[in-house]
């Protein structure tokens, strides 16, 4: 795996309205924190509450990132102290449903408890 850098670009929702309002920014890449998996997407997901979020009708719960987003494939770039029975390289499927805490931090990376792991692909 290679380094993770220190910025990746995200898609931020810039005021409520249709998608014009979605606009690329950069930020720091999240690091991986106690039971924790840091993904490398590699494709991604747009649901209804991701589209009602942009809209302005579905604010992020507290405590989670602005930045749009419940679902994710990728390869697990980094985990964090605790995590177990998953390892870097491994590919996971990433998915939190309405109503649920989920920290998803960009379009390169994202962090995930290590509970909200779907599945890993082979």
């Amino acid at each position: 795996m290679t380094d993770i850098p220190k910025s990746m670009r995200a898609v931020e929702i810039s005021t409520p309205g249709g998608p014009e309002v979605l606009k690329l920014t950069e930020r720091p890449t999240p690091i991986a924190r106690e039971n924790e998996v840091l993904l490398t997407i590699e494709a991604a997901g747009v649901n209804r509450p991701d589209v009602l979020q942009r809209m302005g009708m579905y604010p992020p719960p507290p405590g989670a990132t602005d930045i749009p987003g419940l679902e994710a494939a990728g390869v697990v770039a980094a985990i964090g102290k605790n995590v177990s029975g998953i390892k870097v390289g491994d590919k996971i499927l990433f998915g939190k449903y309405s109503g649920s805490e989920v920290k998803i931090d960009g379009d390169e990376y994202l962090i995930m408890r290590e509970d909200d792991v779907l599945g890993i692909i082979g």
